[in-house]
């Protein structure tokens, strides 16, 4: 990772540490456990610089849990660091659906609509909703 990428993902990293560490000396109403989690999280980011991309599969592992809501968790505490990518996988082809479209599909069982067409995707299979999250590419420069 080139010098000033480094600087500015060490900045944003240094944000969440000093973030933590308030947390932790307040004794806010965020659970221990969760804080951990924060912790691991960050941990991991620190030491893997040229990792951008984070799958719901490689969540649990860098977490060390079998709980989605530890990685919502997770991921709503990152809102600064993290941008959250919903999508639908039909075969090999992923396709992109909104936030909305996504928490519609798992609260109703409605079929999730295409970002990019704004058509229903049809037939629906609710097993077939994914997201990822990528670190937030308007904190760095464009990388090579």
């Amino acid at each position: 990772m080139p010098l000033n990428e480094l600087n500015k993902f060490n900045e944003v990293t240094s944000f969440y540490d000093l973030k933590l560490d308030r947390i932790k000396g307040y004794q806010l109403s965020i659970l221990e456990k969760d804080i951990e989690l924060y912790c691991e999280f960050l941990k991991y980011v620190k030491s893997h610089p040229n990792r951008d991309y984070y799958t719901v599969t490689s969540l649990y592992k860098v977490l060390s849990t079998t709980s989605i809501d530890d990685i919502v968790s997770v991921i709503q505490f990152f809102t600064k660091l993290i941008d959250v990518h919903y999508c639908y996988y039909e075969g090999d082809e992923q396709i992109n659906i909104t936030k909305e479209s996504y928490l519609k599909a798992v609260e109703d069982n409605a079929p999730p609509v295409k970002e990019e067409t704004g058509t229903l995707i049809n037939p629906f299979d609710i097993e077939k909703l994914g997201f990822f999250c990528m670190l937030k590419y308007d904190l760095y420069p464009k990388r090579a």
